[in-house]
């Protein structure tokens, strides 16, 4: 049955990427509002074949998204392929990416994941509880494609220029709804206590902690918390919080000193007699190499 997903999955975006690639598509919105019903005929007979594929496109993927929160919540053990779908189509080309902005799936995803936590009161339809005591949904995907948006979005800092995280090429605002789900620090308490792809987490908290003392704080405050929650024989638990730190203190900022403070506490003097020279390395290369064995070692356990 997953098999199936995935394959149907593969055909529908080798499609839709031939199409766009073909006609070099922008997967433009406007195409989509400024159509009248008469000329909505005379594209479907053919004789704009670019403009039909566009439509027929963005038609598809809107429908696809607003089946998010009812019939693809309803079936939340099967949804993997659902959501791989999504990661792939941002994979794909700035195009996907442009429309992903277009459709704010930064606040889709996240407020979907979010649930009931989730900051945007009446953002989408009444969604399905998703997930129960016994398991939890499969949300790797969907945390994979919230790291694939999130490295092409802005983030200010000091009020004006942006963060020096961002991929090379076109970047994107993030919508006042994106905002708020990403400061919403319930996202990652419930992102590194369960688990999820922990490479991708780490990314995003790094995107969003840096220049921000105030969120860096939280973030920490929540990864600390955590660790002290879990028994010290527990070492598959701790594994998420300190693949997190290890990203968490990797950042090269006006805050990274503090962060590492934060985390480690502060530097005590060593004797003379038994220090090790580090001074080819810098301090937060020397704490994130720590952490990084630490978090590996455990996940072999």
């Amino acid at each position: 049955d997953g098999i199936v997903r995935n394959c149907v999955n593969r055909i529908v975006l080798q499609a839709i990427n031939i199409l766009i690639y073909h006609y070099n598509l922008q997967l433009d919105f406007q195409t989509i509002e400024q159509v009248t019903l008469q000329e909505d005929e005379e594209i479907e007979s053919g004789e704009d074949e670019a403009k039909l594929s566009e439509i027929l496109i963005i038609r598809f993927m809107n429908s696809y998204i607003a089946a998010m929160p009812n019939e693809v919540a309803k079936n939340w053990l099967r949804f993997s392929q659902y959501f791989d779908f999504i990661r792939d189509f941002a994979w794909s080309g700035e195009a996907h990416i442009r429309y992903m902005f277009k459709k704010d799936m930064i606040a889709v995803l996240m407020d979907f994941f979010l649930d009931k936590k989730s900051p945007l009161v009446g953002f989408s339809s009444k969604k399905n509880a998703v997930g129960n005591n016994f398991q939890s949904p499969i949300f790797d995907p969907l945390i994979q494609t919230l790291q694939i948006l999130i490295k092409k979005a802005v983030f200010r800092k000091n009020g004006n220029n942006p963060s020096t995280l961002q991929q090379s090429g076109e970047v994107y605002e993030l919508s006042e709804n994106a905002k708020k789900c990403l400061y919403c620090t319930e996202f990652y308490d419930k992102a590194i206590s369960i688990g999820y792809h922990q490479q991708s987490v780490g990314i995003i908290i790094q995107h969003v902690c840096q220049d921000n003392e105030q969120i860096s704080r939280q973030i920490c405050t929540l990864i600390m918390q955590g660790l002290n929650k879990i028994n010290s024989d527990d070492a598959r638990a701790a594994a998420p919080y300190l693949e997190a730190v290890s990203y968490f203190v990797s950042m090269y900022d006006q805050y990274v000193y503090k962060r590492l403070e934060w985390v480690f506490g502060y530097p005590q003097p060593l004797s003379t007699s038994k220090a090790v020279s580090y001074t080819h390395l810098t301090l937060p290369t020397i704490y994130s190499v720590q952490i990084s064995v630490v978090a590996v070692s455990l996940k072999k356990k």
